[in-house]
């Protein structure tokens, strides 16, 4: 393509802005509503791709569909002279990419205002059903005024369905691949949460957690290896919550990219661990079980010294009866079992004013307080 070139009648290129293993984004002027749009030239090798084009124009719709001040928004797509394209809001900025490429490792609190706002567009796009399949630093750009808008949303899924396996084009994405996805197996909004939490690593420390010289190589470090331990310089709440991101094992990770993102925020400003980790390289083997040194069943005697009966009578300088109320700062408040953070049907008793609540991360049945 060439600036000044139109595609559908309407939008006229005028500068290439970036390049890639799919084709070209360029800067263009909309003729119809004056204004200006980025647009993403498909490579004519994969337009030609029946199923490519298909599986292009599906994902484009359901991209289309999507609307979130964290996300790039979609306005149109189409086909000119045998070329696919798709029009999407122009964000004047750069992307994080760019950011770690000048500065190397980012200050850990612009790291998770960032990736807070990458995992509201994401949650956003989850909660409508839609998965990106392509988290990486490139595809989050930051306004001037740091706003990130999520770009590419499906894209990765038409190029998988079009059975492209060009070396420099699956590096690109095995460098951020859930393990779940690296095996073949069907994947959801955790392997999007597995994706932001090695860009999370990649931004805090200007480098990846797994390198290798190849696709397949790298694909089984994401399976099989712990990452590196995140430096000293970053707060314990946050290295934990990465490698908590980084399980092996989908539903061992937060549950949900609103949690990951809340997590980081905590860590922020806590300097232990504010959640047990699991181990990141081992795969999820279901609860804990009880411990084998734990007896399956209580005594079935009292030691022979234990009183036979309690006294009959109380002391009489015991009052004839408790208060008719406790204090407010002793007493204790039961959650109705409509309360969403009920735990297997029981009331969950919380005493004092400190006790605000709880949250569960699913597959562990662990509660932990507010602000994880």
């Amino acid at each position: 393509m060439r600036p000044g070139e139109t595609l559908g009648g309407r939008y006229e290129l005028r500068s290439r802005i970036a390049g890639g293993g799919m084709g070209e984004v360029w800067v263009a002027h909309d003729a119809v509503l004056d204004r200006t749009v980025a647009v993403k030239v498909i490579r004519r090798e994969l337009a030609e791709d029946s199923e490519f084009a298909r599986r292009f124009h599906h994902e484009a719709r359901t991209a289309a569909r999507l609307s979130h001040p964290n996300i790039a928004q979609v306005h149109d797509f189409g086909r000119d002279a045998g070329t696919d394209y798709l029009v999407m809001e122009y964000v004047r900025g750069t992307s994080l990419a760019d950011l770690i490429e000048r500065r190397g490792g980012l200050p850990p609190e612009q790291v998770v205002s960032l990736v807070g706002q990458a995992a509201a567009g994401l949650e956003a796009a989850h909660e409508a059903g839609v998965v990106h399949r392509d988290v990486k630093p490139a595809n989050i750009l930051v306004t001037e005024k740091g706003t990130v808008k999520l770009t590419d949303f499906g894209i990765a899924r038409a190029l998988g369905e079009a059975k492209m396996t060009r070396t420099g084009e699956v590096l690109g994405t095995a460098q951020y691949l859930a393990p779940e996805a690296a095996l073949g197996h069907d994947v959801d909004g955790q392997a999007d949460l597995y994706a932001l939490a090695v860009v999370t690593y990649e931004a805090l420390t200007g480098g990846r957690p797994f390198q290798a010289d190849s696709a397949v190589t790298l694909a089984m470090k994401h399976i099989n290896e712990s990452p590196p331990q995140l430096p000293a310089h970053v707060p314990s709440g946050v290295r934990d919550a990465v490698m908590h991101g980084l399980a092996k094992g989908a539903y061992q990770r937060p549950h949900g990219v609103g949690e990951y993102a809340r997590a980081l925020r905590g860590g922020l400003s806590s300097t232990p661990s504010r959640f047990p980790v699991q181990p990141t390289h081992a795969p999820y083997a279901g609860p804990p079980s009880m411990p084998p040194s734990m007896p399956p069943s209580m005594p079935s005697s009292m030691p022979s010294s234990m009183p036979s009966s309690m006294p009959s009578s109380m002391p009489s300088s015991m009052p004839s009866s408790m208060p008719s109320s406790m204090p407010p700062s002793a007493a204790q408040t039961y959650r109705p079992s409509s309360d969403p953070r009920m735990h297997g049907g029981s009331a969950v008793a919380s005493h004092g004013p400190s006790a605000s609540g709880c949250c569960e991360t699913a597959g562990w049945g662990k509660d932990f307080p507010d602000g994880f």
